[in-house]
């Protein structure tokens, strides 16, 4: 994925999205920036390069994963942003599923799919981070 400009994109968020998160960020986002750069990792580790517009299973898998992950985190906090990740995470499982168990989802809109909820994911992460922040000054100013 780090060959085309999307890959290389992706991975340069990514990796800004965690820093903030480690930088600004409280204790759940800082766990969640961990856990999406892991799941970032293992992706780009099993992906299937030559294979692009099929299945790709062994991320699936990791996204599997990390959907289950930010369920629990999601039942153990009490930050909003890992219900929308959840969200996210599901739609992308469902995205992988839609194409493997149907004709009807063309490659493109498979790899766009998971492009997108990955990109939603972060945004959440994100604005979980600007949450954080908000939360910090507040208690501040009481």
């Amino acid at each position: 994925m780090l060959e085309s400009i999307a890959g290389q994109s992706f991975t340069i968020i990514c990796v800004l999205v965690a820093a903030l998160a480690a930088w600004k960020g409280a204790g759940p986002e800082r766990v969640g920036a961990v856990t999406v750069m892991a799941a970032t990792v293992g992706s780009f580790t099993l992906q299937r390069r030559s294979a692009w517009l099929e299945p790709q299973y062994g991320i699936l898998l990791v996204d599997g994963l990390l959907l289950g992950f930010f369920f629990v985190w999601m039942l153990r906090t009490r930050r909003w942003w890992p219900v929308a990740a959840t969200a996210f995470m599901l739609l992308t499982v469902l995205s992988h599923l839609a194409f493997v168990l149907t004709d009807g989802v063309g490659g493109w809109a498979y790899i766009g799919a998971l492009n997108l909820w990955a990109y939603m994911v972060l945004g959440a992460l994100a604005f979980g981070v600007f949450e954080a922040r908000q939360e910090r000054r507040a208690m501040r100013t009481a």
